[in-house]
């Protein structure tokens, strides 16, 4: 399968930088796999006092890994934050976000439109949900709207104001960059074309600074519930962060919950001479599956799903215009 036989806006329902992509079910015994205490356990004294101290504390996952999600809901218990920001929430559903709270959960997927946005399984994060409004006050949409994207998605320029002020205009390191290029192309298994490729670089750094963006503006501590690969300290919402609030005086917080096979364990690093303090918590990956396989299974439902909505829109129009000419010959 050729991604240049594929339109570059479905390609944006795949993974944009966000480790995991939008991939396939998971084993449902994972689920059950740790208790908050077992949990409270593999979080650290030293992990907790840093996430209270912390002004902004980024959050990345692999979307569909449950105990991802399991810690997730327990750092958001421990830390105190005012606010929990989503990757998955758009700008614009500030309104559904507000009805969280008086809506049951069981109808929380359809009040966020979660299922129609490619996002894996609700069940998955509806712990995440349950916790940030029981320990937080505020629930935050992070991610830019699809009409913020979609010049990206047709292949086009973003509109230079929103550049400036996202200063997308200055460019990143040439070694990031290339490093940011690497990384979408072995997600797409290499069959990406520059044209893609490009689209995609540009996706990225756009998600990054508006999320940096919602970050500084939110009431602080802060966490956002994000994909591992936007929290790169060199590249990603740190950098921006910084980029944006030169003088600021935020202490920034990443932790990668790591994919490896690996038992619990954390480590941590300290970038030099900046305010950013870095953790990463090892988790035993939940899935095997060559991801270059379940990429093309990927492509394949989308491009399934196109063609098959390409056909509802084609008889719809048609339909439509029998009716019309029908009436027009109505006496």
């Amino acid at each position: 399968m050729h991604l240049l036989k594929i339109p570059i806006v479905l390609l944006f329902g795949i993974s944009l930088g966000c480790s995991g992509g939008r991939p396939l079910p998971t084993d449902p015994s994972l689920l059950k796999t740790n208790t908050h205490q077992k949990l409270s356990k593999s979080i650290s004294p030293k992990l907790i006092q840093s996430l209270q101290k912390s002004d902004i504390i980024l959050i990345g996952e692999t979307h569909d890994h449950p105990q991802h999600h399991s810690l997730q809901s327990e750092i958001i218990r421990l830390s105190k934050v005012q606010s929990v920001a989503f990757e998955m929430l758009n700008q614009g559903q500030e309104e559904a976000i507000a009805k969280l709270s008086q809506t049951p959960s069981e109808n929380w997927d359809q009040l966020l439109a979660w299922s129609h946005r490619g996002w894996p399984k609700f069940d998955l994060y509806r712990q995440v949900f349950e916790s940030s409004l029981k320990h937080a006050q505020y629930i935050i949409p992070a991610h830019p709207s699809s009409q913020t994207l979609h010049p990206l998605k047709l292949g086009l320029e973003l509109d230079q104001k929103l550049k400036s002020e996202l200063k997308l205009d200055q460019s990143l390191p040439k070694k990031q960059e290339e490093i940011l290029r690497q990384e979408i192309i072995q997600a797409h298994c290499g069959h990406a074309s520059e044209r893609i490729v490009q689209a995609m670089m540009s996706a990225q750094r756009l998600k990054d600074a508006w999320m940096a963006r919602a970050l500084i503006k939110a009431a602080k501590p802060v966490i956002l519930i994000v994909g591992r690969g936007h929290i790169q300290a060199q590249r990603g919402i740190p950098w921006a962060i910084n980029l944006l609030a030169p003088d600021n005086s935020f202490k920034v917080m990443t932790i990668a919950l790591s994919p490896e096979n690996l038992s619990h364990s954390l480590t941590n690093k300290n970038e030099p001479e900046t305010n950013i303090q870095q953790f990463k918590l090892q988790i035993k990956a939940h899935r095997n599956d060559d991801p270059c396989e379940r990429f093309k299974e990927q492509l394949k439902r989308l491009k399934k799903h196109s063609f098959k909505g390409h056909d509802q829109v084609k008889t719809q129009a048609e339909t439509k215009s029998q009716t019309e000419i029908k009436s027009q010959s109505s006496p």
